[in-house]
């Protein structure tokens, strides 16, 4: 839920959160999660196809664990402990995806977020750098590392990475905020 406190209009959060419910079997709130997604962005085809999907039954149960191979399941099931609040489990299997798929972008930003929460500050900054490296227009990378050198004191290089998350994405009024914050 990280995310969504930070972002609360990113969609593919309240998609993936869905899809965590719904393997978990938690169908009312993978349904409220996914219905959410479509206020945010309506008429995005992918969200309604879950839907759709869910209220139709499927989505069903994911496998235990130890024997998922695809990355996508491994990560949702990470979200789904995220949410029962046992981060060290969502960092195991945060781990695991990002081992299944090191070429997603977004799976290294998450997981940066999650060891940033958990006060391992040099490696979220590892995991954002590679984020970066893989898709250097990721929106939200350049100021989720602005976060991470303001708490480590390095106000100079905060102010550097909202510029350029600011560059990449004009419109994000928090990075705004923290430029201004950085300045007065």
């Amino acid at each position: 839920f990280f995310v969504l406190n930070l972002l609360p209009a990113y969609t593919k959060a309240y998609n993936d959160l869905g899809k965590a419910f719904a393997e978990s079997g938690e169908r009312p709130e993978a349904v409220q999660y996914m219905e959410k997604a479509l206020l945010i962005d309506p008429g995005n085809r992918v969200i309604e196809h879950n839907l759709e999907v869910l209220r139709k039954g499927g989505l069903m149960p994911a496998a235990p664990v130890g024997k998922l191979k695809d990355a996508g399941a491994v990560y949702r099931k990470g979200l789904a402990a995220l949410k029962d609040g046992e981060p060290d489990d969502a960092l195991s299997l945060w781990k695991e995806a990002v081992r299944l798929a090191p070429a997603n972008p977004a799976y290294h930003n998450d997981l940066g977020n999650l060891l940033s929460r958990m006060g391992r500050l040099e490696d979220a900054e590892k995991h954002y750098r590679l984020s970066l490296s893989l898709s250097p227009r990721s929106p939200y990378v350049h100021y989720n590392i602005g976060r991470l050198y303001e708490r480590m004191g390095k106000k100079d290089k905060a102010a550097g990475e909202y510029r350029e998350e600011l560059r990449v994405n004009p419109d994000f009024e928090e990075a705004k905020k923290a430029l201004k914050r950085l300045s007065d």
